[in-house]
C-alpha cells in the first residue's frame, strides 16, 4: 500500500464515514453513492483550489468503497459498535485475531427503530407527559382478550 494512503487513513481514525459522506448508516447504497458523486465533484483536487481537496477526495473516496461493500459495511458497524479505541483500518489488519474476543460483536437492525406512521398511532388518556401513545394494531384487541382470560 501507498505510505500517503496509509497516513491519509491514520488521520481519518476519529472520522464516522457517515458523516464525511454526509449520510445516516440506514442509508441505502444508492443513497451512498449520490451523496458520494456531489462530494466528489466539490472537493475533486482536478476542480478545487483547496490544497486540503486531495486528502478529503481521498476521505470520501475510502467512506464510499467501505460504506457501499456490504462486507466491509458490516464490518466497519461492527467496529464502531465495539467501543475499540483502534482506528477501523487498523481493526481491519487485526480482525482475525480480534474475531474469536468479538463473537459479541452484532449489527443492529435498523428496521427495528422505525416509528410506525402517524396515522397509525393515537395518544390514550393519560394527560401531558403521561400520556402514552399506542399503535393501532388489529391484534391489540386479541392480546387484551387473551391477557384478560377471554379467550
Amino acid at each position: 500500500m501507498d505510505l500517503d494512503f496509509l497516513s491519509c487513513l491514520d488521520a481519518l481514525a476519529d472520522t464516522c464515514y457517515y458523516k464525511i459522506l454526509g449520510v445516516d448508516s440506514s442509508s441505502t447504497v444508492e443513497q451512498i453513492e449520490a451523496e458520494f458523486r456531489l462530494k466528489a465533484r466539490e472537493f475533486h483536487p482536478d476542480k478545487s483550489d483547496n490544497p486540503d481537496s486531495t486528502f478529503q477526495f481521498q476521505a470520501i473516496n475510502r467512506a464510499k468503497q467501505v460504506l457501499t461493500d456490504p462486507k466491509l459495511r458490516k464490518q466497519y458497524e461492527c467496529w464502531k459498535s465495539s467501543g475499540l479505541n483502534i482506528p477501523f483500518e487498523r481493526w481491519l489488519l487485526l480482525k482475525d485475531q480480534f474475531h474469536t474476543c468479538m463473537h459479541w460483536c452484532a449489527v443492529s437492525n435498523n428496521a427495528d427503530k422505525m416509528l410506525p406512521p402517524a396515522d397509525a398511532l393515537s395518544v390514550s388518556s393519560g394527560h401531558g407527559p403521561f400520556a402514552v401513545i399506542q399503535e393501532h394494531n388489529p391484534c391489540n384487541n386479541l392480546l387484551s382478550q387473551f391477557r384478560a382470560y377471554k379467550i
